[in-house]
This record gives C-alpha cells, structure tokens and sequence, in this order.
C-alpha cells in the first residue's frame, strides 16, 4: 500500500526480515579502526619582551587505533636541537625528539596543514623512523642536513607521499609542507583533509635577523669595554 510521498508501509513479516538482514551485515562488517597523520608547521615567534623565541618547526600528530590491535596512540613526533643556540647555525649540535605531546599552547599556535587516515602497513613504517631518529649517533642534529624538515620527510615518505627533494625548503618547514600538499592534492583531496594555514611567517629570515641584532648588540657592548 502506498503512502505519502510514494513510500511503501511494510508488513511485519518483511519487517523483521529487514531488521535480521541489517543485523547480519552490521556484524559482518570490520571494523573501521585507524591511525590519523596530522602535519604540522610552525612559524619562528617572539615572546617575552624578545628573550625567548620559538624557531620555525615541523612536526606530525599520531591519533587513533590501528586495526591489527596494536595500541591506540595520541601523541606528537618532531625532531630538534636540544639546546639551540649560534653555533647550531653552522655545526652538528646534540639533538632529540621533541617532548610528546607537545604543549597545548604550542599546538593551538601551529599550522595545521593536512591530515588522512594510514594503514597499519603505514603507520608502522612510520613508527619505525621515529625509532630510527631516537636512537641517531649524537650529535644528530645538523640544520641543512638533518633536522626537523628531514624528519617530517622521513615520515612522508614512510606514509606513502610523495616529497622535494629541493634543498630550497631545508630550513622552511611550512614551505616544504605546503608544497607536499600540492604534490599529493589528488590523493589527499580523496583520502584526505587539507587545511588552509596562514600567510608565510618570519621563518628563517626572521631567525637571521634577529640573530644579527644579538651579534650587533655583542659588538656594541665590547667596543664599550
């Protein structure tokens, strides 16, 4: 018999039926279990009247569980200097993982640049770079050659992107990051979630400059002397 709209009122019979064919397929179907990749950016910052400064950084957020049973995780991976001082402008210094999970403050002042689900194939590969870095003969971190761009990726790659190879983004982790947007868009715009970051902050540049003004007001006070 037809209803409104030309919707068919069912007997109890098909009912029940109905009701029994969805259980069946609800309980047959896997579960939806995942790791999600999150990369972020952020911008060097000045803070505290100029004496304290965040530096440009690069880093991923690991939520979710993967579908084998392995653990379920909720943490953040990024690698820098332990102690950034001058000379890591131009020498290996000691270097580590950042402390995980990162400050909520940190977090609420980065870019979030894109995110998708990974495998468990993925996410393990993943997992295993970041074991890879933590235990990297000291000094391990070098600004142009290993440092938090070529962590994040290290970790790209493990997750099945596809990365520069340009040395142009080695100190530019929100360049390098919005560029792996770019290069992947088909298969993030499929699997994926893209998020729109602010404009370029002071990155690097900033960081010189600011380290010109430290070396000039060092000169000024032993010309004093």
């Amino acid at each position: 018999m037809s209803g409104l709209y030309g919707s068919t009122v069912l007997s109890r019979p098909r009912i029940k039926t109905l009701i029994f064919c969805l259980l069946v397929l609800l309980s047959s179907a896997p579960a939806q279990a995942a790791v999600t990749i999150t990369f972020y950016s952020h911008d060097f910052r000045m803070f505290g009247a100029g004496l304290l400064a965040n530096f440009p950084h690069g880093f991923v957020a690991l939520s979710g569980a993967p579908e084998d049973g392995t653990p379920a995780v909720n943490s953040t991976y990024g690698f820098s200097a332990t102690d950034f001082f001058i000379n890591a402008l131009w020498e290996p210094v000691e270097g580590s993982l950042d402390p995980s999970p990162l400050p909520a403050s940190y977090m609420a002042s980065a870019d979030r640049h894109f995110s998708f689900a990974l495998t468990d194939a993925q996410y393990h590969a993943v997992t295993a770079v970041v074991d890879k870095w933590k235990s990297w003969p000291q000094p391990s971190y070098d600004i142009d050659k290993h440092n938090c761009v070529t962590f994040v990726k290290e970790l790209a790659i493990a997750a099945g992107l596809s990365v520069s190879e340009s040395p142009k983004f080695i100190r530019k982790p929100k360049e390098f990051l919005d560029d792996m947007a770019s290069r992947n868009a088909a298969f993030l715009g499929e699997h994926g979630n893209v998020i729109a970051v602010s404009a370029p902050g002071g990155g690097m540049d900033a960081l010189r400059n600011r380290t010109q003004e430290l070396e000039g007001q060092v000169r000024a006070v032993k010309e004093k002397n």
